[in-house]
């Protein structure tokens, strides 16, 4: 990254904007696929259950045996499986979790014994994967999403009512079995809550949640620092980055300050924080500048401005009006309905507003947003599909 703040003009900023345009195309070349039959849904659908349930056996193999079926070692309570030292096998088995666990369902669906037992089985060891990785938030959606397809009432609640108390059931035993991974897994979530809580209910706090005046001042003088306002007892990394995102966004409210300007321009916050590992400037504004700010809408919002935000928006709501027109379709069991109930839930879970994320810019989620939108765009094909 380039961290001087000349570094980059109006004109390599609009540079990177057109640039961005190739995921519109990407859009494009799928739905023009799927038109003329050239694009065969099933396969995804069958290769999107296999890699994520092998990935999650891997992990899981990974925690227990301390090295994955390859050769590579864990990291003890972090678990990357075949991704080595990229953290994100969690996300990943999240992102593709609920084509997994219907595809189970579709499988067996004349065979209700065995219905029960392989998708509560294919649960768990998603749910271990996701656990054993270390990622916080996919494990927390995972579970969001398992209570989404409750509402969409499919013939299936039984199984999910059955399948949610026995994973959780499972989580608990197998944390429990180990002392030190259930006290590590304390302190991870006990921190994500506090985070949570700080960014989120702060106002509405009692004053024993709050730092009073002197443990602030103590707290300061550790850090050679003198604020004295009050603050949440847990500190937030992300809701430091989130302050500055929007600190950025007044500078051009309307249209944003382009794509990625985010990196550049929390520089120019007089007295931020800048994440560079151990280098850390001192903090006088509670600010810290990253990357990107950790949250899809905030990004959008900072780098796009009231606009850009805008159009997303009515994109949502676009989005929430075919869920509502198409509802008794999507509940219906067979395999395109399921392909297309689970890029609906993949797509909520992934653009759910109070998780953070990574960049909406870079590659890697820019096409996966754009890959499970094209499913939910040509659904019409999806019916067609289904009425032949």
């Amino acid at each position: 990254s380039c961290y001087d703040t000349n570094c980059f003009s109006p004109l390599d900023r609009l540079a990177k904007s057109i640039l961005f345009f190739r995921f519109f195309l990407f859009l494009l070349i799928i739905y023009l696929l799927s038109k003329f039959n050239i694009l065969h849904y099933q396969y995804f659908f069958l290769v999107t259950a296999l890699s994520s349930l092998l990935l999650s056996l891997d992990i899981i193999y990974q925690y227990i045996f301390g090295f994955n079926i390859i050769g590579l070692k864990s990291y003890g309570f972090a678990n990357s499986g075949f991704f080595g030292n990229e953290y994100i096998a969690g996300g990943y088995i999240q992102r593709f979790a609920f084509f997994t666990i219907l595809f189970t369902i579709l499988v067996f669906k004349n065979k209700n014994y065995v219905k029960f037992i392989a998708t509560a089985f294919v649960v768990i060891i998603l749910g271990a994967g996701i656990l054993f990785s270390g990622n916080r938030m996919p494990l927390i959606l995972f579970i969001f999403g398992l209570f989404l397809l409750l509402i969409f009432d499919l013939k299936i609640k039984k199984i999910l009512i059955v399948n949610l108390v026995v994973f959780f059931i499972s989580l608990k035993f197998m944390i429990s079995t180990n002392k030190e991974y259930e006290s590590y897994i304390k302190d991870v979530y006990s921190s994500f809550y506090g985070s949570a809580v700080s960014i989120i209910f702060k106002p509405l706090l009692p004053e024993k949640y709050k730092w009073t005046k002197q443990e602030r001042s103590e707290k300061d003088k550790s850090l050679q620092q003198k604020t004295i306002f009050y603050e949440v007892k847990w500190d937030s990394y992300h809701k430091r980055i989130l302050l500055a995102a929007i600190d950025t966004w007044k500078v051009n409210k309307i249209f944003g300050n382009g794509i990625k300007s985010f990196r550049e321009d929390c520089w120019k916050l007089e007295g931020a924080d800048v994440n560079l590992g151990d280098d850390m400037l001192p903090n006088k504004k509670n600010r810290l500048c990253s990357n990107h700010p950790h949250q899809y809408y905030l990004e959008i919002l900072t780098e796009t401005g009231i606009v850009g935000l805008v159009i997303t928006s009515i994109i949502a709501l676009l989005f929430a009006v075919f869920i509502f027109k198409n509802f008794n379709f999507i509940k219906q069991i067979s395999i395109e309905n399921f392909i297309l109930l689970s890029a609906i839930i993949s797509l909520i879970l992934e653009t759910f507003p109070l998780k953070s994320t990574g960049s909406l810019f870079s590659t890697n989620n820019a096409a996966y947003l754009i890959l499970i939108s094209s499913f939910i765009l040509n659904y019409k094909t999806l019916i067609k599909i289904n009425s032949s």
